[in-house]
């Protein structure tokens, strides 16, 4: 069973990416390590092709990773508008490109930010563009 995780982009809540595996913070950050800075810098506050662009990133490390650039990826990830209650992460990427991380409690998450759970870590652009160590969890 997977590591599932949900990325949200604030000023775009309705368009969740939910990726199905791989969704620990060593799984996710460094692809968006590598993403935002450079999509911050290009395209500013641009949410809604900040979520096609979260997407395409993690198509592009699964088919690298498979040694594959030809076969598109057609499971792993999505975009919905749901809520989903098997998550074990969730990632804010706020207006200013802040990147935080959520433990989801036991409740439904309804779309407010002091409902997302607990804060468990948090980067800064300038720290996802200097690759700031991951923190490990206690």
């Amino acid at each position: 069973m997977g590591t599932r995780c949900q990325i949200i982009v604030e000023g775009n809540e309705a368009a969740k990416v939910y990726k199905h595996w791989d969704g620990y913070p060593d799984g996710v950050i460094p692809v968006l390590q590598e993403l935002l800075p450079p999509f911050s810098d290009d395209r500013g506050e641009d949410s809604e092709y900040l979520v096609a662009r979260i997407v395409d990133a993690f198509c592009s490390q699964q088919r690298r990773h498979r040694n594959d650039q030809i076969t598109p990826c057609f499971t792993g990830y999505g975009v919905s508008n749901i809520w989903h209650d098997d998550i074990e992460y969730l990632y804010l990427i706020t207006t200013d490109y802040q990147l935080v991380v959520y433990k989801p409690g036991q409740h439904p998450i309804d779309g407010k930010p002091e409902t997302y759970g607990t804060e468990i870590m948090r980067f800064t652009l300038q720290q996802l563009r200097d690759k700031a160590p991951i923190p490990k969890e206690d």
